[in-house]
């Protein structure tokens, strides 16, 4: 009978061997059960009782960054007792994939079914989930109604939350009633400040931080450093460049990215350099900035020089490389290196998709900045852009 089958001797095998691969926390997709294994629910009825789905789903949501979230769902759709802890943990495993709606759908299954009560741990995820204002408004309001709203993981969340919706005031709101207000709390409002372009009000909440004594940390850093450009604030920036190295944040790779930016926005070459120099670890983003700071400030041989150096080290440019390289041979009227660029970019596609490619493409052919003969070449980009702005018709 159907109800008395058991699991043949070579599935339990890989069943056996692949809970304890990933109670050692081992990567395993989950298509290996799914279409290697063609285990079903039925297979597994009789031997349920033998497998600590628990302590499976835990393993599952720890290895949940190296793949998607299917074998997570699997384990917690046959979990016969789920706690608090397991639904939050699937509410943050598809918030950490971007499953947004799934995200929402697991939290109000949750609240509606299981008979639980949420508690801190989950609502950061659920408010991280919703994407647009009334969602965030229906999660703000049932955490009024349940006591969370002075908690200050909640309430970071929540602050993080209205500032992305550009509700900067809300977001004040919120962090200003906060009895007790910890570093997340304040990162989250001068985050909220800086994504809405209110360089001094960030800057005001940063001091008024360090006022009550709550030390900075890298991601505070690299949140204020860009504002001090943006204001002209050198003597800022200069200060919290003494503050990370005293307090050993010059190694956190944002950090240091931020750093460069920083300079690069003053014309402060030297000290970018010093500090790109200074790296351990380097990502695109690091030769990006270098790159950028020495084509912004009309130094096209230095950041060229900078490029070949980042092919040395066999790291693959991206479309801000590509946006930098068009401008440093367009003011080095460098025709065979543009030439070169136009087919990089053609190969990639990223005509059709990229106002900003295109027009930097455009730029280079553009004999009205720079002669370099025929112009039929850049009439193809221009023709070939999906969305024009005005920069790419105003470029002929």
């Amino acid at each position: 009978m159907k109800g008395s089958r058991s699991v043949p001797n070579f599935k339990r095998r890989h069943l056996s061997k692949l809970f304890s691969l990933f109670q050692s926390h081992r990567t395993l997709h989950a298509a290996t059960v799914t279409d290697y294994l063609q285990v079903t629910s039925d297979d597994l009825e009789s031997e349920r009782k033998g497998i600590d789905f628990n302590a499976l789903f835990k393993s599952c949501t720890k290895l949940q960054q190296h793949g998607d979230v299917s074998f997570a769902w699997w384990t917690f759709h046959h979990l016969p007792n789920k706690d608090v802890y397991t639904w939050n943990s699937m509410a943050f495993a598809y918030v950490s994939h971007g499953r947004f709606r799934e995200a929402l759908g697991c939290f109000n299954q949750f609240f509606t079914t299981s008979g639980l009560r949420p508690d801190f741990y989950t609502f950061p995820p659920v408010v991280k989930a919703c994407r647009d204002l009334l969602d965030g408004k229906k999660i703000h309001c049932l955490v009024l109604k349940l006591g969370f709203e002075r908690d200050v993981f909640v309430a970071a969340s929540l602050v993080h939350m209205y500032s992305r919706f550009g509700l900067v005031g809300d977001a004040k709101k919120l962090f200003d009633d906060l009895p007790a207000r910890d570093r997340g709390s304040w990162n989250a409002m001068i985050s909220g400040y800086c994504q809405n372009g209110n360089a001094a009000e960030a800057l005001d909440v940063a001091d008024e931080m360090r006022l009550e004594g709550v030390k900075m940390d890298a991601i505070t850093v690299a949140s204020v450093l860009p504002v001090c450009a943006q204001v002209g604030d050198i003597l800022s920036g200069k200060l919290i460049h003494l503050y990370v190295i005293k307090h050993g944040l010059e190694f956190e790779l944002f950090v240091s990215n931020a750093l460069i930016n920083m300079y690069a926005k003053f014309g402060s070459l030297g000290q970018a350099q010093k500090v790109f120099g200074q790296m351990v670890v380097r990502d695109i983003v690091s030769w990006n900035s270098i790159i950028a700071a020495y084509e912004q400030n009309n130094n096209p041989v230095t950041a060229r020089l900078f490029f070949h150096k980042m092919q040395q080290a066999r790291v693959q440019p991206d479309l801000l490389t590509l946006v930098s390289l068009a401008s440093i041979v367009a003011q080095l009227n460098d025709n065979r290196n543009g030439r070169s660029i136009h087919g990089f970019v053609m190969r990639k596609g990223w005509f059709m998709e990229y106002i900003i490619i295109g027009n930097a493409v455009v730029d280079i052919d553009n004999p009205k900045s720079r002669d370099m003969g025929k112009h039929s070449t850049s009439l193809f980009p221009c023709g070939s852009i999906a969305a024009r702005d005005e920069n790419s018709w105003t470029s002929y």
